[in-house]
């Protein structure tokens, strides 16, 4: 049985397979979205690190990276 990417469409390239997501769910994606979804995540692990980013700079808004403020 052949899966068909779960977000269907013209951008869908690749292998479709079932692949876990971060939080564990199994879906079924074609290599295109998948390389999305993975950009997707690393952005959502860099927002939620406790480690600011190098290019992050406290004096361009006033802010700070830590939330002990």
């Amino acid at each position: 049985m052949m899966e068909t990417c779960m977000s269907q469409g013209p951008k869908c390239k690749g292998e479709v397979v079932v692949r876990f997501s971060a939080r564990g769910a199994k879906m079924p994606r074609c290599e295109a979205h998948q390389a999305k979804r993975d950009k997707v995540e690393e952005h959502v692990r860099e927002l939620e690190s406790p480690t600011p980013p190098s290019d992050f700079d406290p004096s361009y808004a006033g802010e700070r990276w830590d939330s002990g403020y």
